[in-house]
């Protein structure tokens, strides 16, 4: 299973989107917010929000539940903070009916 990545740019700053497929209708998202930018604690949950409706485009899905959801800080060697989004999302599909 493979791995998307998307990248979005506001205000001249970097957001990388990635998901993978982790079993049948059911991803994990990972939103990560460019290195060098200051604020910007609620934009993470808009991009998380908008892979997840683009996955459930592509899928032909009728919606999605969001089964994990976590926001953290980390640091890389240089001490440098990154704000980093998770979670888990499943594409909810129509039932058809006999």
């Amino acid at each position: 299973m493979g791995a998307v990545v998307v990248y979005e740019a506001k205000d001249g700053f970097l957001w990388e989107v990635e998901d993978h497929m982790i079993a049948p209708d059911t991803y994990r998202l990972t939103v990560k917010q460019g290195k060098f930018k200051v604020g910007g604690q609620g934009e993470a949950r808009i991009y998380f929000q908008r892979r997840a409706e683009e996955i459930v485009a592509v899928q032909g899905c009728s919606g999605y539940t969001t089964l994990e959801y976590t926001e953290s800080l980390t640091s890389d060697i240089l001490s440098i903070s990154q704000r980093v989004t998770e979670g888990v999302i499943r594409c909810e599909r129509n039932k058809t009916s006999n």
